[in-house]
């Protein structure tokens, strides 16, 4: 609360005229965040998030400039847009930005099961958003090199094979972590498009109001193959809203659901060559982050595990 007033006061707004929510907290060994809503009968809602103890100055910058960055290129579009950033505290690690309406993806899609929404619109219009984002931000086509990836994924599955790091389902795990170098090498060289990669695109980073859709919580501004947003997503996707029929239309990424992510985001993305080999890989990377004993998972862990193995066992290759 300390910080909301001086946050407050810094733009000009009385803080006393505002009430507070709490929207999330979390809390972790290394860091923990939260987020608040400020409501007010007289002023337009704001909303605040803090990290403690503060975050890295340089991971909090950059945080700051992509958010910049994708509010200043997407101003302009009648639908897809970024909250503005109202105040930047670097000595708290504080960001004050505009209140957005709507729900998240994750909160839409949970009550789409429950026939309250449309699932496949729901997805599409997340698609709009990550491909106008990538649009914006594209610098130009490559050659498709997965070697620093294929280390990544090498030194994971390593850690796993000696013991050093624990699993669960340890051996459906590498299983299916042999599927890695075969997707990669059959598309190297293949030419895929850059651009600047959110970082941390996920369910909960992407909100819906009507035919608004607003983009949350950017990390780090660097550029990469489309395919590493792409992968994020439709796995985060996999973990918690598995396509009931995946195996139907040969596969998850060619089932019902990204189907209807890529009328969105565009058809001729959906076998992205960098796509195929990143999306086991961020599977892997989820499973490596799921607790070992079953004792040690919550049921958020334990719709993540169902979720990953529905995934490998219908993922392409």
């Amino acid at each position: 609360m300390r910080s909301w007033r001086r946050a407050a006061l810094a733009i000009g707004t009385p803080p006393d005229a505002y009430t507070p929510h709490v929207l999330k907290v979390r809390i972790k060994d290394s860091i923990s965040r939260i987020v608040m809503l400020f409501q007010s009968l007289e002023y337009p809602d704001l909303v605040l998030k803090q990290s403690y103890p503060p975050e890295h100055i340089n991971h909090f910058r950059n945080g700051v400039q992509a958010h910049q960055r994708a509010a200043s290129l997407l101003r302009d579009h009648p639908d897809l847009d970024v909250p503005a950033l109202r105040h930047v505290d670097e000595e708290t690690c504080t960001i004050l930005m505009d209140h957005v309406p709507g729900r998240t993806v994750h909160d839409l899609l949970d009550l789409a099961e429950l026939g309250l929404e449309d699932r496949h619109q729901v997805l599409g219009q997340a698609g709009r958003w990550i491909r106008a984002y990538h649009d914006a931000t594209h610098a130009g086509t490559r050659q498709l090199n997965p070697t620093r990836m294929l280390e990544h994924a090498d030194r994971m599955i390593g850690n796993v094979r000696s013991g050093s790091h624990l699993v669960p389902r340890r051996r459906e795990f590498l299983k299916f972590a042999d599927c890695i170098h075969p997707l990669a090498e059959a598309v190297r060289n293949r030419e895929i498009h850059i651009s600047a990669t959110h970082g941390d695109l996920h369910l909960r980073n992407i909100m819906i109001h009507g035919q608004r859709v607003t983009g949350l919580d950017f990390g780090s501004v660097h550029n990469a193959p489309v395919g590493h947003d792409l992968a994020r997503f439709l796995v985060n996707l996999g973990n918690f809203f598995h396509d009931p029929a995946p195996e139907s239309q040969g596969g998850f990424l060619d089932g019902a659901d990204a189907t209807a992510f890529f009328a969105g985001y565009g058809p001729e993305f959906q076998h992205d060559p960098a796509l195929t080999y990143l999306f086991p890989i961020q599977i892997l990377t989820d499973w490596c982050a799921l607790p070992k004993q079953r004792v040690d998972r919550n049921p958020l862990h334990q719709r993540r595990l169902k979720g990953v193995l529905l995934l490998t066992r219908h993922a392409r290759g």
